[in-house]
This record gives C-alpha cells, sequence and structure tokens, in this order.
C-alpha cells in the first residue's frame, strides 16, 4: 500500500515539472488514494499499477523517488540503486542511511526539498553520473548473503 507516501512525490514533481516539462513520473504499485490523484490528470505521470517488472520502469529512470512518512526497510531503494538510479528519499525511508552513503544531500525533510535536489541532479549531469555510480557501488554491500550473515550474527548476539 502507497498510500503512505505518493502524495508527497507527486507534490514534488509538481514542482519538478515546472522545470522540466519533458520528464516522466511513473508510480508503481496502489493504494487508496490512486483513484483520487489519477483524476488530477497530471501531466506526464502514469499509473502502472502492480509490475511484475519494475526494472523495465529503472531501466528508463534517472532519479528514484521515495517520500514516504514512514518506510522500515523498502528493498525498492535497493533495487534502483543497483541498477544506477539514483534515490531521492524522505528522512522516514528506512534505508536513508545507505542513501547517505551516496550522499546526504539526498536525505530529503520534505517535497520542496526534493524538487530542488532533483532539479540540481538533472542540471548537473556530472554529479547525477557520480552518484548514480556510487550508488551501484553502495549496493553491492547490501546483497542476499551478506544480509543473512549480518541477521545471523545479530540473533547470536541475543
Amino acid at each position: 500500500d502507497l498510500d503512505g507516501y505518493y502524495d508527497e512525490v507527486i507534490k514534488a514533481y509538481k514542482k519538478i515539472l515546472k522545470d522540466f516539462q519533458e520528464s516522466r513520473l511513473y508510480i508503481l504499485g496502489f493504494g487508496n488514494l490512486t483513484e483520487q490523484l489519477k483524476k488530477e490528470n497530471i501531466k506526464n505521470v502514469t499509473f502502472t499499477g502492480w509490475e511484475h517488472n519494475p526494472e523495465n520502469y529503472l531501466k528508463k529512470s534517472s532519479i528514484y523517488l521515495s517520500l514516504a512518512r514512514i518506510d522500515p526497510a523498502g528493498v525498492a531503494v535497493l533495487e534502483a540503486m543497483s541498477m544506477g538510479v539514483v534515490p531521492v528519499v524522505s528522512e522516514g525511508v528506512g534505508y536513508n542511511y545507505v542513501v547517505k552513503k551516496i550522499s546526504k544531500e539526498l536525505v530529503v525533510k520534505n517535497t520542496g526539498e526534493a524538487a530542488i535536489i532533483v532539479k540540481k541532479l538533472w542540471n548537473d549531469k556530472r554529479l547525477l553520473e557520480k552518484y548514480s555510480k556510487k550508488a551501484m557501488e553502495i549496493s553491492k554491500d547490501y546483497n542476499k548473503e551478506k544480509s543473512l550473515k549480518l541477521f545471523k550474527k545479530a540473533i547470536s548476539l541475543i
């Protein structure tokens, strides 16, 4: 259920759209607000519903935007990073500490900050590429094997 944040993503995107009218926003998943937000008919916003292959959208993307009020540990952030998609996330995203390893400026407090950093990245292709490479490199540390090893170690300490 994505109701916890995609209304915030839409607010940020409306600010971004003013300067980047050719941009696209894909909202994958579903929630109670979907129908209400669809009725707003916002330019270049596509609601896909459930996607079995989200990587098809990630391949088209440069920014992964998650402005969750609270999201304990959504793995989608790491999936995006592994494909070189630069994450811009709220402080409520559980993996924000991983995103901070790319750059602290990618963890935002509100929709205004989110729009500012996305515009900055799209205006500075070198910085976007730098963060993209760093995201891919950092995401390698968050694979199944390493996660299981850390979990077993944590359990053994209890």
